[in-house]
């Protein structure tokens, strides 16, 4: 009886072992996949230099499209300020798709090293797939908005802006995309002359990348970013749900400051391999300390 005993133990302790085993492998993370069709992500990084404009250009794997993209300054970001993300299309099939993206010193020419990275984010084409653009009036506003819709029946899943004009006094505080009122169909841009003003004329053009998405298939959420109503710094974040991939976002500046805060990073996941994945950041500072209030929204584009 003992023997049998012992045995029924023993068999009862592998069940058990192998009862964990199963368990843990069905809570295991699996290796991390974009959920978009062809999904790929690509960078380009610009000379490390102190060069007072720089411009660099993140181009698509050929057969693919620019659903969407951001940009990025590293090293001495003082005084340097992001005038242009956007994505192209040349409907050449000799030249593949990309995202550019520029910044400029403003008139303060910092003393320093710095660069600028592009993010192109890329899937198989969709249907219906296009880059519409708009541009706003040239004059020497303060600042100046400007949307763009996309044609009928198709919605927004990645967006753009540029700068034309300004000298680096013009930096971009909007880059949104989406909207409920509307029907999901735009991209909404905003653009302000700094602190010191800019004396010229400039305008401000807004891209919207489109395509004819189900509706159960793509979802925009934004996100705010946490802390007190002044900050030196402030990072806003948003994850797509699961299953979905980003294909494009953007970010906005909410302040009351004139002009004394700027963005200095949108930022797509990047995966292992080269991979979109789930989330989009925002990163803005304030350019003139100050202790006024201003707020930080994130904002994606979550494709299946």
């Amino acid at each position: 009886m003992r023997t049998l005993e012992n045995a029924s133990r023993t068999v009862g302790a592998l069940a058990l072992i192998a009862g964990l085993l199963v368990a843990f492998q069905v809570v295991a993370p699996a290796p991390a996949a974009a959920a978009l069709p062809g999904a790929v992500a690509r960078s380009a990084q610009s000379a490390f230099d102190s060069a007072p404009a720089k411009t660099i250009e993140a181009t698509c794997p050929p057969g693919t499209r620019v659903t969407g993209g951001s940009g990025r300054v590293t090293g001495i970001t003082s005084h340097v300020v992001l005038t242009r993300m956007h994505p192209r299309h040349t409907n050449n099939p000799n030249v593949p798709d990309s995202y550019i993206v520029t910044a400029i010193e403003d008139e303060t020419a910092p003393d320093g090293q710095w660069a600028v990275t592009a993010f192109a984010l890329c899937a198989d084409p969709l249907p219906g797939q296009t880059i519409v653009i708009s541009r706003s009036p040239t004059d020497s506003g303060q600042s100046e908005r400007e949307i763009v819709d996309c044609p009928a029946g198709r919605t927004v899943i990645g967006s753009g802006v540029r700068v034309n004009g300004g000298g680096g006094q013009v930096h971009v505080t909007e880059m949104t995309l989406g909207g409920f009122a509307n029907g999901r169909t735009s991209t909404f841009v905003t653009a302000q002359e700094n602190n010191d003003g800019f004396g010229g004329d400039w305008s401000l053009d807004a891209f919207a990348v489109c395509a004819t998405i189900a509706p159960d298939r793509q979802v925009y959420l934004s996100s705010f970013a946490p802390g007190p109503g002044s900050a030196d710094r402030k990072v806003a974040n948003v994850t797509c749900p699961a299953g979905m991939t980003v294909t494009g976002g953007g970010a906005e500046i909410n302040e009351a400051s004139s002009g004394r805060v700027v963005m200095e990073r949108i930022l797509p996941e990047f995966l292992i391999g080269g991979v979109p994945g789930d989330e989009y950041t925002a990163v803005a500072r304030e350019e003139i300390i100050n202790d006024d209030f201003w707020s930080l929204r994130v904002v994606a584009s979550c494709v299946a």
